[in-house]
């Protein structure tokens, strides 16, 4: 999410962005010319949420059970 809380990203599992969400309000929140540094500013906040999954004790353990 950006620091308006008015864009939110969702990351799937690789990184990837699946969804970008812009509340029905932004304009009251943003100025036109922001609003691509706040979609910018919730990606990089998304990612930075998934390194930090990748890096949680549940997420090492998994990488090391064995696929069957």
């Amino acid at each position: 999410m950006d620091e308006s809380g008015a864009v939110t990203v969702t990351v799937d599992t690789e990184g990837r962005v699946v969804a970008v969400t812009v509340v029905p309000d932004w304009r009251n929140r943003l100025d036109a010319e922001s609003l691509s540094a706040a979609v910018v500013a919730a990606v990089q906040d998304a990612l930075l949420r998934r390194l930090g999954a990748w890096g949680s004790p549940t997420a090492r353990s998994r990488a090391w059970i064995p696929a069957r």
